[in-house]
């Protein structure tokens, strides 16, 4: 059901403050659904507004022509990872908006700030429709064969293509002032895939990419690469596909949540981190775990749902199982040029050793190893291409990427004097879905990281 208005709904986000103004929209791009398009600002008054009808950022104006807000001092443009749901990003923007801001009014550093969310291509649940007959491609099994192109369905070249489009819309349209306003990506697991690749195509226009939990090599070798490539299987898909027409017919909505609050704890990494203190606990500190003990429960309420609609959404499934696919094709060995190039441009977060069953260990390890090296000499940047008008885009070739084999050791630690880290890895334990429950931890590492970032480019 999309939005019949040709600029974005404006209402309050009702997050951890209730504070922060939420735009929703969508990008449309040739050949597939409506994409999902989120912005958010710290700020009562956001400087960035996205007009549908033209498919551009811009920023309200008054009668004179004149923005009606400042520009922020930083954008970040967030890239999901796969299945690619903004919905599962909102509580994450809504605790890295409390941390910038805390730090702006703290440090005087953050002249406000505001995230772009993108959804991935035909991820959409508000654009995708059971009734919409897409999925049928799917029983076509003459079609997917050597390299599916079924109408709606993106690779991940496609998803590279589309996410540099909207990034070179910002840039080129939503930024007045590159040295006042900083663009940060932040890529979620494939999403830093994606990032990585945008940096290499936009290299002067963004300032700093941050990785979490980055599937950027051989995500075919990781644990849940091998345990779960028969899903991605193209001669899998229509039977899913049955199950789902049944699920949705026959089972009880109530069942089907109980049956995914089975897998809930475990992909989330168990409970809460909300832990009572050594010594005796005072009540402030049972008011604290009990305050955060219910916003848990109301996150997960929120992410089921979200889960119950995916799960019975047969487009948006089928789109999610042919991007893993093509993610296993794509993703393989480390673009050891790309990194020693742009190592000072990025940071990589990673979960304890052994917690992510996404990214290998030999893998990480891997790319440590290579971030740990000397970085090559400066090379002058190749210069961003112009803006691509969406009729074109679908056109575009992917870019091309260098690659070397990898290998495997394990227990390193990042440099200790570096102003911005290359890479972290992360004490908690925090699961690779951790959108899920842990978003405030993340947040709080994103923000230390573009206060970071901020400081280097003022110095």
């Amino acid at each position: 059901m999309p939005p019949s208005e040709n600029t974005a709904n404006l209402n309050n986000k009702q997050g951890e403050g209730g504070k922060y103004r939420r735009l929703l929209t969508s990008y449309q791009y040739p050949g597939y659904p409506p994409a999902d398009l989120t912005i958010q600002s710290s700020r009562e008054q956001p400087y960035l507004s996205f007009d549908r009808d033209t498919n551009r950022f811009g920023h309200a104006t008054n009668a004179g022509g004149e923005a009606e807000a400042s520009p922020p001092r930083i954008i970040v443009y967030l890239i999901p990872g796969n299945p690619g749901l903004v919905e599962f990003y909102d509580q994450f923007i809504a605790h890295l908006l409390d941390c910038t801001s805390s730090a702006w009014t703290q440090q005087q550093q953050l002249a406000g700030c505001e995230v772009v969310c993108a959804g991935h291509l035909g991820h959409s649940l508000r654009h995708n429709s059971n009734l919409d007959f897409r999925f049928l491609e799917n029983f076509k099994l003459w079609n997917q064969f050597p390299h599916p192109r079924a109408v709606g369905s993106a690779s991940l070249s496609d998803q590279l293509d589309y996410h540099s489009q909207l990034i070179a819309n910002i840039i080129h349209h939503g930024i007045p002032n590159p040295a006042k306003t900083k663009l940060i990506i932040i890529g979620h697991s494939v999403g830093a895939y994606i990032a990585t690749k945008l940096l290499e195509r936009y290299p002067t226009g963004i300032a700093h990419m941050i990785g979490l939990f980055p599937t950027i090599s051989q995500i075919g070798r990781s644990p849940n690469g091998r345990r779960l490539r028969p899903l991605f299987s193209p001669i899998v898909l229509p039977f899913l596909n049955i199950v789902q027409m049944m699920f949705s017919l026959i089972i009880p909505k109530l069942v089907i949540c109980r049956l995914i609050k089975l897998v809930y704890d475990p992909i989330s990494g168990g409970g809460t981190r909300a832990k009572l203190p050594s010594s005796p606990p005072t009540e402030s500190d049972k008011m604290r775990v009990q305050k955060k003990t219910q916003q848990t429960d109301a996150l997960m309420e929120h992410n089921l749902l979200i889960m119950l609609t995916f799960i019975l959404n047969i487009n948006a499934l089928s789109a999610v199982l042919k991007m893993a696919r093509s993610e296993m094709q794509s993703i393989r060995d480390l673009d050891v040029h790309f990194i020693r190039r742009f190592k000072n441009q990025l940071t990589l977060l990673w979960t304890s050793p052994g917690a992510d069953e996404w990214v290998g260990e030999p893998e990480i390890a891997e790319i440590i190893r290579t971030l740990n090296l000397p970085a090559p000499p400066e090379s002058p940047h190749v210069p961003q291409p112009l803006f691509v008008e969406p009729a074109a885009a679908a056109s575009d070739p992917p870019v091309p990427s260098e690659h070397l084999p990898t290998n495997s050791q394990s227990s390193v630690r990042p440099a200790e004097d570096a102003a911005v880290p290359t890479w972290k890895r992360m004490e908690e334990g925090v699961p690779h879905a951790f959108c899920l429950k842990d978003n405030e931890v993340m947040a709080r590492e994103c923000s230390a990281l573009i206060e970071k970032v901020l400081s280097k480019s003022n110095a």
